[in-house]
């Protein structure tokens, strides 16, 4: 073998090696699992001038965004699209939202709410349209969520809630718009009742298992069984202008490396 060609091939290796690493696409985890077709409007109740129910320092209008936030990132990271009607504080009719949930095409619609009834009332409920019962899509996606609750111990009869759950006040059927309106299966969960101390504090002290067990159950209705959580805040990255700029700088060292490998072997042959 010739002296130079030692050195060639050592800077083949290193430059097939860069270009690999470049052509590969970055994906992040929700690209990489598997998802199933469906597709998630989360409806924050209220916002803007309807301020929705209130109880101590919670308004209704900004624990149902936070609560539906929270919800659309567990969906994400399991490969779902998720839309919002709102992500801001911001005005939205009742028929606005059904109007985007048709626009939209999504394939479900989450209504997330608080409840309030003069300090006389507390738990956690879920209510499909009145013709949704046991058997339609809409009533086994309530059932979904439901059941996660239970599981988890976030919900439990009332006779055995304790300090620590919400009482189950179970499934309901009602004439709300926009269970009417949509064309699609449609929920609407009151998250707890926000004039009653207890509810708002469990609705705080276990805010991120409430979110996890309502995404649970969406995904245990597409057949998500075993569901990822979100990743922790990650650095972006290394894409666009920047991308190249690390690849150019690879590229230099690894000439410089086999440059190295090269003379050492030149000093073995020799």
């Amino acid at each position: 073998m010739g002296k130079l060609s030692v050195y060639k091939r050592c800077q083949c290796v290193l430059l097939a090696a860069i270009v690999l690493w470049a052509a590969v696409p970055i994906r992040s985890a929700a690209e990489q699992r598997p998802a199933k077709p469906a597709s998630w409007l989360l409806d924050p109740g209220h916002g803007g001038n309807s301020r929705g129910a209130a109880g101590g320092s919670h308004k209704e209008k900004e624990d149902t965004l936070r609560l539906a936030l929270a919800v659309g990132r567990i969906l994400e990271a399991n490969g779902q699209k998720v839309g919002y009607t709102r992500t801001d504080d911001i005005t939205m009719s009742l028929e606005q939202r059904v109007e985007l949930q048709k626009e939209g095409g999504y394939t479900y619609f989450v209504s997330l709410h608080r409840n309030a009834a003069n300090q006389a009332a507390t738990g956690f409920e879920i209510h499909t349209y009145t013709d949704d019962g046991p058997g339609t899509a809409s009533y086994a996606l309530a059932e979904n969520i439901r059941r996660e609750m239970l599981d988890s111990g976030l919900t439990a009869p009332a006779e055995t809630a304790g300090d620590n759950a919400f009482w189950d006040r179970g499934i309901k059927q009602s004439n709300f718009h926009v269970l009417r309106e949509t064309s699609c299966p449609s929920i609407l969960i009151e998250a707890g009742f926000i004039d009653t101390d207890r509810d708002n504090r469990l609705f705080d002290e276990r805010f991120d298992e409430l979110a996890a067990c309502i995404a649970a159950g969406c995904l245990r209705q597409i057949g998500i069984d075993d569901p990822e959580e979100p990743p922790a805040e990650e650095p972006e990255p290394v894409s666009g202008p920047l991308r190249w700029l690390v690849i150019a700088g690879l590229i230099v060292l690894g000439l410089a490396g086999a440059a190295c490998i090269g003379f050492a072997v030149l000093l073995l042959i020799v």
